[in-house]
C-alpha cells in the first residue's frame, strides 16, 4: 500500500510540473502532459548546478517546496484540461501497462542493468559532480555522459523510493512520456487525432519485420517461444545492434539511450510548434537547452538532432539565416553543457565502415517505413534524377554499399518541393534527416560501428515513426478512389505486421514467469540470499570503498558495489577498459585485488589496502569460488570481522 502511494505522489509530482510549466510555455507547447518532460529536466539541471556548490541530497529538493506552493496557487485551466485530456488518458494508460510489465519482470540483472543500478547508487551517495565510479575507486564518472541517471535519481529520491523499485517506475514513466509526445507530434502534424494514435504506435509500440518473420517461422517448424525471443529482433543485421524503442523498453536496461527517448521527441514537438507559431526566444532557448541536454545525457543525440535541426532550418529558413540560427544554437548548448564538459574526458574513434549493411537484413527493419515514403514521395522528382540516382545506388550496391540501393532515391524523392505545405516540409525534414544519418553510418562510425549503428537506428526508427502516420495521411486524403482499397491494404498489412512482435515477445520475456514485485533486488533475495543481506546492511551502515571479486563484464560479479553504490577497486573490468583506455592499471588492479584476498604476506596485504582506501572487504560466494581466502592473513593485516550472514561475512579494515 505505501508502494502504490509513493508511486501515486511521482505520478503527482509529474503532473504538477507540468502545470507550472504550462503558464510559460504553454504558448509554445499546448498539452501541460509534454511540459512534464522539459520540467523534470530542467528541475534537474538546476539541481545538478546546484551539486557542485552544496550536497546533492539537498540539492535534489531544491524545487520541491516551490513546486507545491504553485501547484497550490494555480490549478489547470478548462482549455488546460481539454487539450491535455486525450494525451493523459494515453499517459495514465501506457504508464499503468508498462507498470504491470516491470511487476512481472523486475530483475535488474542481464545485459547492462548492473552498470545503470550502480552508476543509479553511486549518484544518490555522492556529495557533488562528477559522481564517483562505483567500479573503480578513486575515479570518477568523468568519462560518460551520466546526466540522465541524474534524472532518474532525483525523481527516485522525491519519489521516497529504493533505487532497485524506483529503477522499475521510471521505466514506466518513460514509456509512458514517449507514447504521450510521440501522439502529440502526430496530432499536431496531421490535425488528426486518429493519426497522433498512429504516430504513438510507430514511434513506441510498433517492432521489425524480423520478428514478424521470426514468428512465422517457428510456427511452421513447431518451433516453441521461449524467454529469448524477443531478443532476436534487436541483432538483424550481422554484427551489429538494431533496437527500436519498443525492445529497448521491454529489455528494461535503463541507459543513456533509453532515457533520452523522451527528451529527443519533446526536441522534436518543439520543432513542430516552431514552424506552427514562428520563431520566438522561448522556441531557440528551449532547443539550445535540449541540445546541452544530449551533450550530457547521451551524446549520440547531440549528433542525430543536431542534423536534424540543421535539416529543418535549411529547408525552413533561408539558407543564412539557418546557418546562423545553428551556430548561435550549437554555441549556446555548449555553454549550457559547460559544467558537466569541464570534467568530461570521454572520446571516441572515428573510422571508415569496411562491412557495410545488407539490404535484405536491412529491409527487415525499415521496409514498414519506406513502403509508404515511396508511395507518400512518388511523384515527387523528375524521372532522371531518380534514374541517375537509382543508377547511383547500384553502383554503390555492387561495391558493397548495399542500402543505397533503395536509400538513396528515397533521398532523392524527399527533398522538399516548391508546392509543398509546411506540413508536408516538416515530414520531408525527419524523414529525410533519418536518411541522412541511415546513409552517413553505413560510411563512416564513431566509436564503432556496432556502437553507431546501435545508437543512430534508434534515432532513425523515431524520425522515420513520426514522418510516415503523416504520410499515409497525405496519401489516403489525396489518391483516387480506384487506388484507395491498394493503399487500405498495404497500409493495414503494414500495421498488422509490425503488431505481432510486441505482445509475443512480452509474454515470452515478462509475463510467462512473473514474479509480481517492483523490488529489482528479488533475484539476489531469492538466488543469493547472504549476498541480498549483506547488501541490505552495507547499505543502511556503510561508507567508503569495499572490497569484492574483481569479475568481468556481464556477470553477477560487482553486485555489491552496483546494490550499495560503495565504489570497489575494480569491477565489470571490461567496461572499465573500455572507459578508461588504460589495460595496465585495470590489470594491476585485478592483480591486486586477488593478493589482498589471497596472500600470506600481511604486511602486502596492508599497504595494499591502504593504497586503495578500503574501509571493508566482502567474502561470499564469489569470492569463495575465484580465490584462496587465507583468513589469517586478512585478520594480521588490520582487517576485523564485524559481521557474518550464513557463510558470508563482512570485515571492516583498521591501517593501524
Amino acid at each position: 500500500m505505501i508502494l502504490l502511494l509513493k508511486i501515486l505522489w511521482i505520478y503527482l509530482f509529474m503532473y504538477a510540473l507540468g502545470v507550472v510549466f504550462s503558464p510559460y510555455l504553454g504558448d509554445t507547447i499546448r498539452s501541460h502532459v509534454a511540459l512534464r518532460t522539459i520540467g523534470w529536466v530542467f528541475i534537474t539541471y538546476v539541481s545538478y548546478l546546484t551539486a557542485h556548490f552544496i550536497p546533492f541530497l539537498y540539492a535534489s529538493f531544491l524545487f520541491f517546496i516551490p513546486i507545491v506552493i504553485l501547484i497550490a496557487i494555480r490549478s489547470p485551466s478548462r482549455k488546460d484540461i481539454k487539450v491535455s485530456l486525450i494525451p493523459e488518458i494515453l499517459f495514465a494508460t501506457s504508464f499503468g501497462a508498462f507498470l504491470f510489465i516491470r511487476y512481472s519482470d523486475p530483475s535488474i540483472f542481464g545485459a547492462e542493468k548492473f552498470m545503470d543500478i550502480a552508476f543509479i547508487h553511486s549518484i544518490l551517495r555522492s556529495e557533488s559532480f562528477p559522481p564517483p565510479d562505483p567500479w573503480f575507486a578513486g575515479g570518477d564518472l568523468n568519462f560518460y555522459y551520466y546526466f540522465g541517471y541524474v534524472m532518474v535519481s532525483q525523481l527516485i529520491r522525491i519519489g521516497g523510493l529504493t533505487p532497485e523499485t524506483g529503477f522499475n517506475v521510471i521505466l514506466p514513466l518513460l514509456f509512458s512520456l514517449t507514447i504521450t509526445l510521440a501522439y502529440e507530434i502526430g496530432e499536431m502534424l496531421s490535425g488528426s487525432r486518429w493519426y497522433g494514435v498512429l504516430s504513438a504506435y510507430f514511434v513506441g509500440i510498433a517492432g521489425n519485420l524480423a520478428g514478424f518473420f521470426h514468428i512465422i517461422y517457428n510456427i511452421l517448424n513447431s518451433i516453441p517461444f521461449d524467454y529469448t525471443f524477443y531478443w532476436a529482433s534487436s541483432r538483424v543485421i550481422p554484427e551489429t545492434i538494431n533496437e527500436f524503442p519498443f525492445f529497448s523498453f521491454l529489455h528494461g536496461d535503463l541507459h543513456a539511450h533509453v532515457i533520452a527517448i523522451p527528451l529527443k521527441l519533446f526536441f522534436l514537438l518543439v520543432l513542430v510548434s516552431l514552424w506552427k507559431h514562428g520563431r520566438t526566444v522561448v522556441h531557440y532557448t528551449l532547443l539550445s537547452f535540449l541540445m546541452a541536454v544530449f551533450i550530457m545525457t547521451n551524446t549520440w543525440d547531440f549528433v542525430g538532432m543536431g542534423l536534424t535541426l540543421l535539416t529543418f532550418l535549411l529547408f525552413f529558413e533561408p539558407w543564412k539565416r539557418a546557418m546562423v540560427s545553428g551556430g548561435l544554437i550549437t554555441i549556446a548548448s555548449l555553454g549550457l553543457a559547460l559544467p558537466f564538459l569541464i570534467s568530461f574526458e570521454g572520446g571516441s574513434d572515428f573510422g571508415f565502415v569496411t562491412k557495410a549493411s545488407p539490404v535484405l537484413p536491412f529491409l527487415a527493419i525499415y521496409l514498414p517505413f519506406f513502403v509508404p515514403a515511396f508511395l507518400y514521395s512518388r511523384k515527387s522528382v523528375k524521372k532522371t534524377a531518380l534514374l541517375v540516382s537509382l543508377l547511383a545506388g547500384s553502383v554503390l550496391f555492387i561495391m558493397g554499399y548495399q542500402i543505397f540501393i533503395v536509400a538513396l532515391p528515397l533521398l532523392i524523392l524527399m527533398f522538399p518541393k516548391k508546392t509543398d505545405s509546411e506540413p508536408d516540409k516538416f515530414a520531408r525534414t525527419l524523414f529525410f534527416s533519418g536518411l541522412i544519418l541511415l546513409l552517413g553510418v553505413e560510411v563512416i562510425y564513431l566509436d564503432s560501428r556496432l556502437n553507431s549503428v546501435f545508437k543512430l537506428y534508434l534515432q532513425i526508427w523515431v524520425l522515420f515513426a513520426l514522418s510516415v502516420p503523416y504520410m499515409l495521411h497525405k496519401i489516403l486524403s489525396e489518391i483516387r478512389k480506384s487506388e484507395m482499397k491498394l493503399v487500405y491494404w498495404i497500409t493495414i498489412a503494414l500495421i498488422a505486421m509490425t503488431a505481432f512482435y510486441p505482445p509475443v515477445a512480452t509474454y515470452t520475456k515478462a509475463l510467462s514467469y512473473p514474479m509480481y514485485t517492483l523490488n529489482g533486488a528479488e533475484f539476489i533475495k531469492n538466488s543469493y540470499p547472504e549476498d541480498y543481506l549483506a547488501i541490505q546492511w552495507l547499505e543502511n551502515y556503510a561508507y567508503g570503498t569495499i572490497l569484492e571479486y574483481a569479475s568481468p563484464s556481464y556477470e553477477y560479479g560487482g553486485r555489491i558495489s552496483s546494490f550499495t553504490g560503495l565504489p570497489t577497486v575494480i569491477a565489470w573490468y571490461n567496461h572499465e577498459v573500455f572507459w578508461r583506455k588504460n589495460s595496465e592499471e585495470i590489470i594491476e588492479r585485478i592483480d591486486d585485488v586477488k593478493t589482498i584476498y589471497s596472500s600470506d604476506n600481511a604486511t602486502l596485504v596492508r599497504e595494499l589496502a591502504r593504497k586503495y582506501n578500503i574501509s571493508y572487504l566482502y567474502v561470499g560466494n564469489l569470492e569463495f569460488e575465484n580465490y584462496s581466502v587465507n583468513f589469517s592473513t586478512l585478520s594480521s593485516a588490520g582487517f576485523e570481522l564485524i559481521k557474518t550472514f550464513g557463510n558470508s561475512s563482512i570485515y571492516k579494515f583498521s591501517p593501524g
